[in-house]
């Protein structure tokens, strides 16, 4: 977070963005634009809705997790 915000004083400083204070630093890195939202995964869970099976959408699922790469899996 510090190579892309500049002038912190403080780690309430880092935490906020737009005047915006978040709660943790993950959440700031996300209003930031640092970290990546989960619409690829999601739009890949939808995708699949209209020609898999219900067996096949859990499997999907499943595998998107155990990769490991969801930031906010719950969200998913």
């Amino acid at each position: 977070m510090l190579t892309n915000k500049t002038g912190c004083t403080d780690y309430d400083n880092i935490k906020t963005v737009n005047t915006v204070t978040y709660k943790t630093y993950q959440e700031a890195c996300f209003a930031m634009g640092i970290l990546a939202d989960n619409k690829e995964f999601i739009g890949a869970i939808k995708e699949s809705n209209c020609i898999a099976s219900a067996q096949q959408l859990r499997t999907l699922f499943v595998t998107l997790l155990m990769m490991n790469t969801m930031t906010k899996p719950d969200e998913v």
